[in-house]
């Protein structure tokens, strides 16, 4: 082998090596667990994805709660993919604006 092809196989090689041990193993909104097994798992306040590939964060207003994201305390959702908005004492969500009885939110029909 010549000096050149020695040298693009030292390049090649730590390019690849780079990759192989790149410290970042996981993928976003994942965090590295190292306590029972080397592995990824969702970062707080994000769940598994619909494929089981990855996490989503959850959205405003709503926290990770047995592998799927629901309303925070204090919102609810109009329908079933809709945001979580400030729920009031009658059960009716207002944007998180503020409450319809101090003038600053507006009613959600659902």
């Amino acid at each position: 082998m010549g000096v050149r092809q020695i040298a693009w196989l030292g390049l090649a090689s730590a390019l690849v090596s780079g990759c192989i041990l790149d410290d970042n193993r996981c993928g976003e909104n994942q965090v590295e667990i190292k306590n029972l097994f080397e592995g990824c798992g969702c970062a707080p306040n994000a769940v598994p994805n619909a494929d089981g590939v990855g996490c989503a964060l959850c959205g405003a207003n709503e926290v990770a709660t047995a592998g799927a994201c629901t309303c925070a305390a204090g919102y609810s959702r109009a329908a079933e993919m809709a945001a979580c908005l400030v729920a009031m004492d009658a059960g009716t969500p207002v944007d998180a604006g503020g409450s319809a009885d101090s003038g600053g939110g507006k009613v959600v029909t659902p």
